[in-house]
């Protein structure tokens, strides 16, 4: 093994690699200017393709660490009346309800109450009140845990069955708390004392859902006030089928629904006066859809909604098509720079031919240089890169992890 390393640095192969990597650092070394260009052209070309693939691959990625993702939809309404229309994530209470009861695909579900801005204050033994403004502080059916599988560091997907109780993230946990125990402990939101029944895991950026503070929706009485209706619409409704969603299985199951809303929506209207069946017929529409989670974030940008978090598909697309137009510029600049030199660098070619050197030599060699290059500037853009990278998220003012 030795004897053969030993031939091939010393002999025919090693002797022309030594040669190609000599005249490589002496043309470097020659031409300081020409280098910094060529380097530095590529690497920043290579820089905002950097920036522009983590943006893309984070936006993309929404709701993938979840292990049902592809069995959970948003229930969204599609509503018209009169000359206005669109399409909204805020569903009435009692819309979550049939579609628990009345189908048996579905095998959990849970409505989430916005309590939008929160007093939450925690009175420390002997020692000063901690007192805060929340405004991610949501109130949710107990089975939202173990509809959404987020990971729990303390307590379990059961933390919510009890009343008057709060699960809250790591992160709200030290900063109300900080070092001591939170399990067990009691925090007035609103002035009401709720105990800490469990403790979730941060949740990723990239998580359609954001949360600090989940609090039981039957501690509510304004949700169970108006458990009844299908016009209240201040509620969001998630449900996890029992099998994964395909396209065909998802048109199949929303035909269904028009039923179930013409079988109860009617009533509800009538207790405030108003005629669902005439509003039907005039060309207002009361239509529920589901929204694949796993498509949720790009693909509905026109729809309103309260509690997710909503991108954009058409401009990752752009982002795309700018990232390509940017690298294929770098790379046209990095070429026209390398012909130019080339061209100056006839007289050393036509020597080298004249000493030897065969077309493949030459043309090895300048490859050589090519990737050497390349290299750097990769290497160059990658470290730049990783500096940079946390300066341009906040001047954006954008949340992303670049692992």
């Amino acid at each position: 093994m030795k004897t053969q390393i030993k031939k091939f640095l010393f002999g025919g192969w090693g002797a022309m690699l030594r040669s190609y990597l000599t005249i490589m650092l002496r043309n470097i070394t020659r031409q300081p200017l020409y280098t910094f260009i060529n380097i530095t052209g590529l690497s920043f070309g290579l820089m905002a393709c950097w920036f522009l693939t983590v943006y893309v691959l984070h936006e993309q990625q929404y709701d993938t660490f979840l292990p049902d993702a592809n069995r959970i939809c948003a229930v969204a309404l599609h509503l018209k009346q009169g000359d206005t229309e669109g399409t909204t994530t805020n569903t009435p209470p009692a819309l979550g309800i049939r579609l628990a009861s009345d189908y048996p695909e579905i095998e959990t579900l849970a409505r989430v109450f916005n309590l939008g801005e929160t007093l939450v204050t925690y009175k420390k033994q002997g020692k000063e009140t901690i007192s805060f403004n929340e405004s991610k502080a949501i109130a949710v059916d107990s089975t939202f845990l173990k509809l959404f599988s987020f990971e729990m560091k303390q307590g379990d997907a059961n933390a919510l069955n009890k009343p008057q109780s709060v699960v809250l993230t790591e992160k709200m946990a030290r900063k109300y708390f900080g070092n001591e125990m939170a399990m067990g402990q009691t925090i007035a939101f609103n002035r009401r004392m709720f105990t800490v029944n469990g403790i979730v895991k941060d949740l990723p950026v990239n998580s359609s859902v954001q949360f600090d503070f989940l609090l039981p929706t039957k501690d509510f009485r304004v949700v169970e006030r108006f458990a009844w209706s299908w016009i209240w619409l201040q509620m969001d409704t998630w449900v996890k089928f029992k099998q994964p969603l395909t396209k065909e299985t998802l048109a199949k199951f929303e035909a269904k629904l028009p039923e179930m809303v013409k079988k109860y929506a009617p009533e509800t209207f009538a207790r405030v006066g108003q005629n669902f069946e005439e509003q039907i017929k005039k060309g207002d529409k009361y239509n529920v859809r589901l929204l694949p989670l796993t498509q949720l974030h790009l693909n509905y940008a026109d729809i309103d909604s309260r509690l997710i978090t909503l991108g954009d598909a058409k401009l990752v697309q752009l982002f795309v098509i700018i990232g390509i137009v940017i690298l294929l510029l770098a790379c046209v600049n990095f070429v026209n720079l390398s012909t130019a030199r080339s061209m100056k660098r006839a007289k050393e070619v036509g020597i080298r031919k004249t000493l030897g050197s065969s077309r493949s030599s030459l043309i090895g060699q300048f490859l050589m240089e090519s990737c050497i290059i390349i290299l750097l500037s990769f290497v160059f853009s990658a470290h730049l890169t990783g500096i940079i990278f946390p300066v341009i998220k906040q001047i954006i003012g954008i949340k992303i992890n670049a692992q």
